[in-house]
């Protein structure tokens, strides 16, 4: 009888581990289990018996069930613990030309995008991985490669921030995107606003061909080169978070059913950046998967790197830990769970190459404990380090300026060296990657998790879901 529930649940775990979307139900039609990611459906029935002396089984804190004789088990495509799939990050764009989609394992280059981006980009595809759109900031293509209608931005040159550019879909509307833009810091060319730009993408439009509808609409500024999003804590809205300049106010509005909210949740806190230094502006902002947590790269004569707690329920920081040894940084990932965080340095300049690739552990959340975490994982060699970029299978992808592949962290979750840096990851098959890998929101790169302890009949089970990151409800 133990051996009988232990290949059960035993079971259950190897098709988490595959990632397989299901949902187990017993005779009783309670959900056993939901995760995310394969976009097909396996279907299983195994009908057995169990022995009377099995009284009960608990799933502790939740569920009792008597004196069970059947067990039924369905196995069967349920849905992502948050409403959209996990393909929406599957096809990048970026730098000239180039591409890789992941719904190849391992990943393979695309050769078909039409677009330049020295700096920031995005991209977004549907639930099953067919690409939608992508965009560096100036203009935004279609599946088809090529500019949809009213999708030029002839002023603004977005696509010279770090992050020019982010989509997400709306909450009501699942054939309308909120495209948010962001002015780079020498970005000044027939503009009277600087900073958060809102527009309506509408990718389906007329066969796919697409269009943009509202364009151009100014949310807030001044603000340069950074912005961020996240889920709400509701699972169902989104926060997306700047910086303004100068001074030191993070500005997070809220997006839900009525679109951007007119009046942001503004903290003070860190860095305040002076108004002679625009170049300080310089560099990443990323939110951890969890929401929990951001980070801040500022570039130029700043120096540094800020790490806050955010508060995904109010849109409020607190907490800063502000950390002045790294020279010139500019990328910043997470670990899946979010634990870690890689930072790059992008040296500006000619000659001799030296940037460095650093990785720090956040999880005691103790400056003096983080500080001394800080490992050097790689050093450029020949040229610079750019992005970095979580993938759908949880790796961790970094951008490498003037050649045709990209460097990988295959095990982002461990510590120091243990991350496994690996240099010529993906070729990109002749295109150049530049310095630049698409943005997306964390939420579609982190799959929802549990484990569990225990496996005999007639004991105790306690299951525990590790990633709640999205999770709306659980039921087991």
């Amino acid at each position: 009888k133990c051996h009988f529930l232990s290949f059960f649940l035993h079971l259950f775990t190897n098709f988490k581990k595959n990632r397989f979307a299901m949902g187990i139900f017993a005779n009783y039609s309670t959900p056993y289990k939901y995760i995310t990611n394969k976009a097909f459906i396996f279907i299983a029935h195994v009908v057995s018996t169990i022995s009377d002396k099995i009284n009960s089984f608990i799933i502790k804190g939740v569920l009792s069930l008597s004196y069970l004789k059947a067990f039924s088990v369905l196995f069967l495509l349920y849905m992502p613990f948050y409403g959209a799939a996990q393909k929406e990050a599957n096809n990048w764009f970026f730098g000239l030309h180039a591409g890789i989609t992941f719904n190849t394992d391992p990943p393979t280059a695309l050769h078909d995008g039409a677009m330049f981006a020295s700096r920031g980009c995005t991209s977004f595809s549907n639930k099953i991985g067919d690409l939608l759109f992508y965009s560096n900031g100036e203009d935004v293509w279609n599946s088809n490669h090529q500019v949809m209608e009213n999708g030029h931005f002839s002023t603004g040159l977005y696509y010279l921030s770090t992050i020019s550019s982010i989509a997400i879909p709306f909450n009501n509307d699942s054939t309308k995107f909120h495209f948010f833009c962001v002015n780079g810091s020498g970005n000044k060319s027939g503009k009277t606003n600087f900073g958060l730009f809102y527009n309506i993408v509408e990718p389906y439009y007329n066969s796919n061909q697409g269009r943009i509808t509202v364009k151009d609409e100014f949310i807030f500024g001044v603000a340069y080169e950074k912005m961020a999003i996240t889920r709400h804590a509701n699972g169902k809205d989104w926060w997306i978070l700047i910086h303004e300049f100068p001074g030191k106010k993070y500005h997070a509005f809220l997006i839900d059913d009525n679109g951007v909210s007119e009046t942001p949740i503004t903290t003070e806190i860190g860095i305040d950046l002076p108004v002679n230094w625009i170049d300080w502006t310089i560099g990443y902002l990323r939110f951890s998967p969890n929401g929990e947590y951001v980070a801040a790269a500022y570039k130029g004569n700043a120096d540094r790197v800020e790490i806050y707690k955010f508060n995904n329920g109010t849109g409020q920081l607190s907490d800063v830990v502000a950390l002045n040894c790294f020279e010139d940084p500019w990328g910043l990932e997470f670990s899946p769970d979010n634990s870690k965080l890689y930072i790059t340095s992008y040296l500006a300049g000619w000659g001799p190459i030296s940037d460095t690739l650093h990785q720090i552990d956040i999880s005691s959340y103790n400056y003096l404990d983080i500080l001394n975490s800080k490992v050097q994982i790689a050093i450029s060699g020949n040229e610079h380090f750019g992005s970095v970029q979580m993938g759908p299978n949880q790796k961790l992808y970094l951008s490498r300026q003037d050649v045709d592949y990209i460097s990988a962290i295959n095990l982002p979750n461990e510590l120091g060296l243990a991350c496994d840096f690996v240099n010529e990851a993906i070729d990109l098959e002749g295109n150049n990657n530049w310095r630049s890998l698409p943005v997306f929101t964390q939420s579609y790169l982190n799959p929802a998790d549990f484990s569990f302890e225990n496996a005999c009949a007639g004991t105790e089970v306690e299951f525990t879901l590790t990633n709640n990151y999205n999770v709306q409800s659980v039921l087991w």
